[in-house]
């Protein structure tokens, strides 16, 4: 019965650590240091622009700590692979494009 209870421990741990690695974790990003770093590029010195970018960066960040564990895995590890082949840290693109991949996922399973 021992042997049997630690197996059955031992599976459901290898089985989430496993699901853990399939589905990766949010970054963290800072989005004021993003926006700054979008204004120099950009050469802006808009302060209404900053401001509008780090509003844009923090509603898609509370939409990405809300949805983040039902996105589907896959578009979460494409969208990520993204951010960092462009060095990207900008939550509005992350999460654009989790949203994307969900809908051309979706699209794909209705034909």
């Amino acid at each position: 019965m021992r042997r049997a209870m630690l197996f059955s421990l031992f599976t459901a741990l290898m089985l989430s650590t496993a699901h853990a690695q399939d589905a990766p974790a949010m970054p963290e990003f800072d989005p004021r240091a993003h926006c700054e770093r979008q204004n120099r590029i950009m050469a802006t010195e808009s302060a209404v622009m900053l401001r509008m970018c780090i509003d844009n960066e923090q509603r898609a960040l509370n939409i990405l700590r809300k949805d983040w564990d039902s996105a589907p895995p896959a578009a979460r590890r494409t969208c990520l692979r993204q951010q960092q082949m462009t060095r990207s840290t900008s939550y509005f693109m992350l999460n654009s494009c989790i949203q994307m991949e969900a809908d051309a996922t979706r699209d794909i399973q209705r034909r």
